[in-house]
């Protein structure tokens, strides 16, 4: 077992520490903290020694810390409570051939919009 080895096993209950604080959620943290440890392992050669190891690894870790976050930011996570809620919302739109229930408002024909006048002028 090589020396960065034994220092990551050494900091990983910090790290996760660190990132269940940061996230609060058990499983972005843990994502974070893995990712974080294999980008440590996958370069070593990036540690230069101007920092102490600790120093350098939480630093990989913030980053990935925020990659989580906006990875997320950008997910939507659905809970069994959220999907039933759903189902029935879709119950109300669709009927049992998928077919809207009451069809939608009729938008008229965009092309007759845009040959009118005043729109050309608000567009101009």
């Amino acid at each position: 077992m090589s020396d960065l080895t034994a220092l990551l096993e050494t900091l990983r209950p910090q790290l996760m520490r660190y990132a269940r604080l940061q996230l609060r959620n058990e499983a972005w943290a843990e994502d974070a903290v893995s990712e974080t440890l294999l980008a440590a392992l996958e370069k070593p050669e990036a540690f230069q020694g101007r920092a102490q190891p600790k120093t350098y690894v939480i630093g990989i870790l913030k980053h990935k810390l925020v990659d989580q976050v906006r990875r997320h930011a950008r997910e939507c996570s659905l809970t069994p409570e959220d999907e039933s809620e759903g189902a029935a919302f879709e119950d109300q739109l669709f009927s049992e051939t998928g077919h809207f229930r009451d069809a939608p408002a009729d938008w008229g024909d965009p092309q007759a919009v845009c040959n009118q006048s005043q729109f050309i002028k608000v567009l101009d």
